[in-house]
């Protein structure tokens, strides 16, 4: 994903005036005064070369300075840990966990137009309803008809001056603020969903797993055609790790529970029950031997069917008259798995011991 930045630049005659910062800084705190304090993520999003380095820590970074009363979180993607991993996926998710991105649309190599990436990082936020504040060098810039009347704030990059373009951007940042332009709503963690559980391609997911496995389900008629395989390699990877562990937790065909859910997919009791007996049996058969994993069963309706793996979570939705498999399921990234491992570990509290 390369980023170029073009070496002629253009400059106003006589540069920007030179300002007193002491009594910039002043001016602006004295907007800030009446501003509850609270923390605003920008995302910066320019071409990735060491020679925006300096705009963007004495340009850009330098605004902290200037709005004291809000914790400003400001990011770009090239000087970012994760920056190599899954780089637009991330810059994406950056952008989607961000209050304001800021936008450089100088120039690209010889071309005359903005870089490519970072236009297509405007459209995207302008997609997800979050600000853009756009910048450009002085006389290396044009702004595309269809972002005409978006704020706007340049620099002079020859000079490296970049007092007055820190300040004005500072007043940018605070009219988006104050006129609440910051959408309300923010994602904590991603969702997708999937009609049907073979979309979601849980084998795959498993054999990548380092952690755990966790699988809470009421049949494993599922698991058992479809993911013993998957659940062996992973396990045959992982024997050498003390921490992976898999476990599941399935209905008890002898519970009273299992009889209320025959019902509900319009099946006979003993039809049912005989289904959940063979699939369990035949799981312990090909598991008896290995201490990785544990297969339990429960006696109450957990509400819920989850696969748990690693740090992702499969949540199929339960419906009265339909396989959970067959439903739809969502793939919760991120911190939304906490509550899916407190529900597990919760249903395996007060479960009834099978086999192992």
């Amino acid at each position: 994903m390369s980023r170029k930045k073009k070496t002629t630049v253009m400059t106003p005659a006589g540069g920007f005036p030179r300002v007193s910062q002491k009594h910039l800084a002043n001016d602006i705190k004295h907007e800030n005064q009446n501003e509850s304090y609270k923390t605003i993520n920008l995302f910066v999003s320019m071409p990735f070369h060491a020679s925006f380095d300096s705009l963007y820590e004495n340009g850009i970074y330098i605004v902290r300075d200037y709005i004291k009363d809000y914790n400003l979180n400001i990011n770009r993607a090239d000087k970012d840990s994760w920056h190599d991993e899954g780089l637009e996926k991330n810059i994406l998710k950056q952008i989607d966990q961000s209050d304001i991105l800021i936008a450089d649309i100088s120039y690209y190599s010889d071309s005359l137009v903005a870089n490519v990436n970072v236009m297509h990082e405007i459209g995207y936020a302008i997609g997800r309803s979050i600000p853009v504040i756009l910048i450009g060098r002085q006389g290396g810039h044009k702004i595309p008809t269809n972002l005409a009347g978006r704020l706007f704030v340049k620099y002079d990059e020859e000079n490296q001056n970049y007092l007055s373009f820190s300040v004005e951007l500072s007043r940018r940042i605070r009219d988006t603020i104050n006129n609440n332009k910051l959408p309300r709503i923010k994602p904590e963690f991603s969702v997708e969903g999937f009609f049907g559980r073979r979309s979601v391609h849980l084998d795959r997911l498993i054999r990548k797993a380092s952690r755990r496995v966790f699988i809470l389900t009421t049949n494993l008629t599922y698991t058992l055609n479809h993911l013993t395989e998957s659940i062996k390699e992973v396990i045959e990877n992982n024997k050498n790790n003390p921490d992976f562990k898999v476990e599941i937790l399935t209905m008890d065909p002898e519970s009273s529970v299992a009889n209320e859910r025959a019902v509900q997919l319009g099946k006979t009791p003993r039809i049912y029950r005989d289904e959940l007996r063979e699939s369990l049996e035949r799981m312990i058969e090909h598991f008896e031997k290995n201490n990785k994993i544990e297969i339990m069963t429960y006696t109450n309706f957990p509400t819920q069917m989850t696969f748990i793996i690693d740090n992702l979570v499969v949540l199929a939705v339960v419906s009265m008259s339909q396989l959970s498999r067959e439903s739809v399921h969502f793939l919760i990234e991120g911190p939304g798995a906490e509550p899916f491992l407190r529900h597990f570990s919760a249903i395996k509290t007060n479960r009834t011991l099978k086999s192992t």
